[in-house]
């Protein structure tokens, strides 16, 4: 038994005819060129539409809070201000606690910056919230004479 063929890293799609219908219309779709895969339209335009929905959510964090968006250059960090690290997610529901320090512990230590967690649910005047670790808070904002030794 031969085994399947790989799928591609990245394909290349082509149109194509892909059938005949009872009514002799022709239907249309794509097909990888490389590994002859049929593309998933509903599929294929939900992951467009999220990965857009995630770029403008970056761009509004940006925006508001005066930093600059760094998410296209695939660092793991999408926001960078001056004394601020922070990964942006725009999600349907709220991930669980690992999952939020999964992002947090992403972002590489810096002294001069603190690194943090944007979650933003979809919708208008939709809820944010932010989540910084309070160790890295607490070096940039405590007061280290109340700091017992």
């Amino acid at each position: 038994m031969s085994e399947p063929e790989q799928a591609c890293r990245r394909h290349r799609w082509m149109q194509t005819l892909l059938a005949i219908d009872p009514n002799n219309l022709e239907v249309h779709g794509y097909v990888c060129v490389d590994c002859g895969k049929e593309r998933n339209e509903p599929r294929s335009r939900a992951g467009r539409n999220n990965r857009s929905r995630g770029n403008r959510a970056e761009l509004a964090v940006a925006r508001r809070i005066g930093g600059t968006k760094v998410g296209p250059l695939g660092k793991p960090w999408d926001v960078e201000t001056p004394t601020m690290r922070l990964q942006v997610k725009k999600v349907a529901a709220w991930p669980s606690l690992n999952a939020v320090l999964g992002y947090i512990d992403a972002i590489p230590e810096d002294i001069l910056r603190m690194r943090g967690a944007i979650l933003t649910q979809p919708g208008r005047n939709a809820r944010s919230l932010i989540v910084l670790d309070f160790k890295e808070f607490s070096e940039w904002y405590g007061d280290p004479t109340k700091v017992k030794p």
